[in-house]
């Protein structure tokens, strides 16, 4: 196994793990505590992993809840002020509050000056408290964690993918991601909260995995805790532990064993059951538009529905198109300098966009648990007011879109679940109002003959914003089975599950059409270049093994002839992770694999434990022949160190079966031979280089490549 010896070695940035060898490390590590202790002691490790799932659930719902209800507060701050109670938002400040009649504690700012100035007033204090908020928010993460930014999902699925973040999933990251979140949603930015709780609870898993050292030494065993904590993170967002899990397994895991499955089930339901012991909302719900309604369909609306799909299939194309290519054009003009100001203009342009329009200027989970009732008659509510325009509909969800284009990606904590079922609601009221007015022109029509029992109740215009928001939530991140059983969460019936698999099918092939099989998120990969190695990935190429290594240009160390400043040269000078060990420079027999951790801190160790060896004293990586003469010069023997097994391709096996076993087994490096004799080597890295290649300039099989996919300069050998 390449597992340290020496403890948890340190990874450098963006370094990527050998998950294969940490397993190993890991089953090793297991079977030498049966061995060496009783059935108690091998109880408690085993147990380890329900405790650490139990306690990321219950502090990610804990969080979870203290945000929400942060959010409510400083998100009715841009309105007005409780008289008596500061900390209290509207909703708690009025809770005792008649219907119709205005709350006397809740005090709104134009209430301050005379009544011709207040409409300037309530105008100048929503657009001024959004930028403050955001201008705090994005000061807070450039001044202490950058990495706060963002939604974090992309970032997660290149570590679960086994690479290396610094300071990503830390302690000051949860810290500031959470506040900046806070500040970022209350500025009334077209972004969600949804979205940074995975980052959240993938922080929480992080954290937690330090208490335990069976997750603190093994990469891969810390992964699973990961895995369960974006699980919990979802069910935090949607009150949906099932489609969390789901989430974890289809968009953000790349490894998920059956036990992950029970653990991240196990977290998931903790941290929902945790957030509806909070209570954020008040009423109940995990998350504020919930809604639990039984109406049934009708099978002619399937028509619209399919064009529901189609229409969200185009959004969510058009929008990863756009916000891709925004998010470039900010990495290359001078915005990327000014990301603070940034951030206050798009703030700025967002309050003035949204306070005129009745949908837009309030909270988007309020708005759209709105958009999904049921309106019966006699409501007084507007959207189900026949009078509402379909312009102030389209109007609200097209600019919620167009305002999340240049939001995400912007330099504070942001999500686009939210702001994608909103725009998916919004059109869904159109359509199904449109729909409703269809029926009214035509009611004797055969199409609607489901409708006669009951005309007046036959179309809910709550229904069609449901299927709206899974259509553009699709063509956005291209969630088909989770989102499908998320949906199935939110309302709380099988009743829409077959429409809402209708347009979650037809919106990933439109938007697929449209931008490509890439979601937003794997864009945002590439565009950042993170070195994630897509499971999904296939290439048609006729290229082998050999057509990625160069012999002339390999790094050896050899079993016998090494000294101690070759070692100590080697190490200062190159930052390799490990070296390959071979038999001597002629025949290149491969021994077995070094890293560089272990190689530096044996040798220090042997350095400082015993006299008479120097500079110039030789490093083997074999047995030493007891028959040698006891008087020979001291020599550092290294060989119960080396991983004696590692994993070897011969240099006819084809990239495809490369691909394979890279993205099955979660390798870091393999070894190329040919008849034992070393080859090459090639790392996931040198995979991704070659899969990004264009096909154009691929190398062709069989022949030898002059310049190496690792390094153009040659290196010596020791």
């Amino acid at each position: 196994s390449t597992q340290s010896t020496w403890g948890r070695p340190q990874f450098r940035d963006f370094a990527s793990i050998d998950l294969a060898g940490d397993q190993e490390a890991s089953q090793s590590h297991r079977a030498a505590l049966h061995l060496s202790f009783g059935f108690l002691q091998v109880a408690c490790n085993a147990i380890q992993g329900w405790v650490a799932v139990a306690l990321i659930g219950l502090l990610t719902g804990l969080i979870a809840g203290c945000i929400d209800m942060s959010v409510q507060w400083v998100s009715d701050l841009r309105f007005g002020f409780c008289k008596d109670h500061l900390w209290h938002s509207q909703q708690v400040c009025c809770t005792h509050a008649v219907d119709d009649i205005p709350c006397p504690e809740w005090i709104a700012w134009g209430s301050l000056v005379e009544p011709p100035l207040r409409p300037m007033v309530e105008l100048l204090t929503f657009v001024g408290l959004a930028a403050l908020f955001a201008g705090l928010s994005a000061w807070l993460v450039s001044s202490f964690a950058p990495y706060a930014a963002g939604s974090g999902i992309p970032e997660i699925k290149t570590i679960l993918g086994g690479v290396h973040i610094k300071r990503f999933l830390g302690l000051w990251t949860l810290v500031i991601k959470s506040f900046g979140l806070v500040l970022a949603v209350a500025s009334g930015l077209s972004l969600g909260k949804e979205g940074p709780y995975v980052h959240v609870a993938a922080c929480v898993g992080n954290v937690v995995a330090r208490v335990f050292k069976k997750f603190h030494l093994h990469e891969s065993k810390k992964r699973e805790l990961i895995s369960a904590a974006v699980a919990a993170g979802v069910a935090v967002a949607f009150g949906a532990p099932i489609g969390g899990v789901l989430f974890s397994l289809e968009e953000a895991s790349y490894f998920f064993p059956h036990k992950v499955m029970w653990r991240a089930f196990f977290c998931a339901v903790v941290a929902s059951l945790m957030l509806q012991e909070t209570d954020p909302h008040g009423n109940g719900k995990l998350v504020l538009f919930q809604v639990q309604y039984k109406h049934m369909w009708k099978w002619f609306e399937l028509l619209p529905f399919l064009l529901l799909g189609v229409i969200g299939g185009v959004v969510g194309g058009l929008f990863v198109l756009s916000n891709l290519k925004w998010c470039r054009f900010r990495r290359t003009s001078p915005l990327k300098s000014y990301r603070l100001l940034e951030v206050i203009l798009v703030a700025v342009l967002t309050a003035l966009v949204s306070y005129p329009n009745q949908f837009l200027v309030g909270s988007m989970p309020h708005t759209l648990s709105r958009f999904f009732q049921i309106c019966f008659q006699g409501d007084t509510d507007p959207i189900c007011s026949t009078q509402v325009s379909y312009g102030s509909l389209l109007f609200a969800g097209l600019g919620k879109i167009i305002l999340t284009v240049f939001t995400f990606g912007t330099g504070v904590p942001s999500g686009l679940f939210i702001p994608s079922l909103f725009t998916g609601a919004a059109l869904g009221q159109v359509v199904g109002k449109a729909t409703i007015h269809l029926h009214h022109s035509f009611p004797r029509s055969a199409l609607f003959s489901e409708c006669t029992p009951n005309p007046s109740h036959c179309i809910a215009t709550g229904v069609y914003a449901i299927v709206g928001s899974a259509a553009v939530l699709s063509g956005v991140t291209r969630m088909t089975i989770s989102l499908v059983v998320i949906m199935f969460e939110l309302t709380g019936g099988l009743e829409y599950v077959v429409p809402v698999m209708l347009v979650v099918i037809s919106s990933k092939w439109v938007a697929e059409w449209i931008s490509g099989k890439d979601s937003v998120y794997d864009g945002h990969i590439a565009l950042n270049q993170y070195p994630f190695l897509d499971p999904k990935t296939e290439v048609n190429t006729p290229a082998t093994a050999q057509s990625l290594v160069e012999t002339q240009h390999l790094l050896l160390l050899t079993e016998r002839g090494v000294t101690v400043s070759d070692i100590q040269s080697l190490l200062k000078r190159y930052d390799f992770t490990g070296f390959p060990v071979v038999t001597d420079h002629t025949r290149r027999l491969i021994l077995g694999y070094i890293t560089a951790h272990n190689l530096g801190e044996a040798v220090q160790h042997a350095l400082a434990r015993w006299e008479g060896l120097g500079p110039h004293s030789e490093v083997r990586f074999s047995p030493i022949d007891p028959t040698e003469p006891s008087d020979s010069a001291p020599v550092i023997e290294l060989s119960e160190y080396l991983d004696w097994a590692p994993m070897q391709v011969d240099s006819n096996t084809t990239f495809h079966r490369l691909l394979h076993l890279f993205k099955s087994l979660g390798m870091r490096f393999c070894f190329v031979t040919q008849r034992g004799r070393l080859q090459g080597v090639i790392t996931r890295k040198d995979i991704l280089r070659f899969v990004e290649m264009p096909s154009t300039d691929r190398p062709a099989p069989a022949v030898r490549v002059r310049h190496s996919l690792r390094r153009s300069n040659r290196l010596p050998t020791f």
